[in-house]
């Protein structure tokens, strides 16, 4: 797959490189921009749901503060929402049926006018609490991109987001297992819906700003038969982190040049290609890693020098910090809420002793808006759990002292037997799911919600 243009990366659903990143221009939605249609409807594989006829959906794009304007449309049998997620949207605009958002009808249209608050790399989905259908895939997913003011300058753009073969209406039965039933395997996977790797020419010397999600449903795909998560491995350059789950990070260089990819986890890295001609870049999906042998290695993508070379640029930089959030949390003051994931009665999981079946009557905690909350998670299944934290981000607490990750988290993995714990303000107000991000943990029992009034 070559590169293309901006115009067309916008437009398709099946886009993956984005030239010209160094200037923000406005994407569909944008101030004088007509609205996008996102038309749920028919996709691939005689699926009944996907955006545009593709899934993923096309990407849309903006500046910080502008209006993303989105004209939505369902032609499929089901109710739809659009969920923008990583990028802390007002609960009014977080597209959670049942939790301050209403569903789109089978037939109905509904315009929406989404203000990201931040610069950053999202997602959007369908939320439709308990009524979601346990189909083990995300068919109707795409990216969300929100340029900051200055980005940084880079020479290609490119946008990498892992999902699951998607199966056929007969072939969804088995929600927890649904990878099992695809004929390339339980780990297969597919690169903006189509199959790995993504390959992209790019000039000797050249500056390329990956963006990489983690859209898979099954947790086939999802976690290795050691209990860790996928990660990803970049060869043949090296490969700084600038921003995890839609915030800047500290700048840094993963060890061994890996990073883990949890669930709905998403990741903004830099490099500079070779100059040498034909050299090459990878970026592989690694499962098992922690297991003794070697793991499973899958290709994502293979940047390819070609062409002239560009001039040297200076070094990578970290972006800039989000200033809308605190440089500190007030752990001595903070609130503390504990949260066990256990066996269920009625479900494999719960998490407080309920599992999840629609939102309950009560919230698993409150809190005013500016109280910072610390979330003690213990794990006592038998499986990695992924607990998701909606309209927030925090940052995850070292298990020995009290520091934390030099990086914003909304995603907490939890090993089995184990206790993590992730800080954060509770300055977004409304009513917020906190639940699994592997779709078959949230069907089997773990989700809940909180408030912040």
């Amino acid at each position: 797959m070559t590169s293309i243009s901006r115009r067309d990366a916008l437009a398709g659903g099946l886009s993956f490189a984005l030239a010209g990143g160094s200037r923000p221009s406005p994407g569909f939605g944008a101030p004088g921009v007509a609205p996008i249609e996102l038309i749920v409807g028919p996709g691939p594989n005689n699926s009944d749901r996907a955006y545009n006829g593709a899934s993923p959906g096309p990407i849309l794009r903006a500046r910080r503060a502008d209006a993303l304007t989105v004209k939505l449309v369902n032609r499929s049998k089901l109710e739809t929402t659009l969920s923008p997620i990583g990028l802390r949207f007002s609960n009014a605009q977080a597209g959670v049926a049942g939790l301050g958002g209403e569903a789109v009808k089978a037939g109905e249209t509904k315009d929406l006018a989404l203000v990201p608050p931040d610069a950053g790399f999202g997602l959007y989905l369908s939320a439709l609490g308990a009524s979601a259908p346990a189909d083990g895939v995300r068919p109707l997913f795409g990216a969300i991109i929100v340029d900051e003011v200055e980005p940084p300058a880079a020479d290609l753009e490119a946008v990498a987001l892992l999902s699951d073969p998607l199966l056929a209406p007969a072939d969804t039965k088995a929600s927890a297992s649904a990878s099992d039933n695809i004929g390339s395997g339980a780990t297969s996977f597919l690169v903006n819906g189509l199959p790995s790797p993504a390959r992209l020419k790019a000039q000797p010397g050249a500056r390329v700003r990956l963006r990489i999600a983690q859209v898979c449903g099954s947790e086939n795909s999802l976690i290795g038969a050691d209990g860790q998560p996928a990660a990803i491995a970049v060869t043949g350059a090296v490969p700084w982190i600038i921003a995890v789950d839609s915030q800047p990070s500290e700048l840094f260089r993963p060890l061994r040049d890996q990073f883990p990819l949890a669930p709905l986890a998403r990741f903004e890295l830099m490099f500079d290609m070779p100059a040498t001609p034909g050299d090459r870049v990878e970026v592989d999906r690694l499962l098992g890693v922690a297991a003794g042998a070697p793991p499973e290695r899958r290709s994502v993508a293979q940047f390819v020098v070609d062409g002239a070379p560009v001039a040297l640029r200076p070094p990578i930089s970290a972006l800039p910090a989000n200033p809308s959030l605190p440089d500190e949390i007030a752990l001595e003051r903070a609130l503390r809420v504990d949260i066990e994931i256990t066996q269920g009665k009625t479900k494999p999981f719960a998490l407080n002793g309920a599992s999840f079946a629609g939102y309950a009557e009560k919230p698993l905690f409150k809190a005013a808006r500016g109280t910072p909350i610390t979330l003690g998670v213990s794990n006592k299944t038998g499986a990695t759990q992924a607990l998701r934290l909606f309209g927030h981000v925090g940052r995850q607490l070292h298990g020995l002292d009290d520091g934390w990750d030099p990086y914003w988290r909304d995603i907490l993995l939890v090993a089995s037997g184990k206790t993590a714990h992730l800080a954060f303000i509770a300055d977004n107000p409304g009513k917020w799911p906190i639940e699994s991000a592997i779709p078959a943990h949230r069907d089997n029992g773990v989700g809940a919600w909180f408030e912040v009034g």
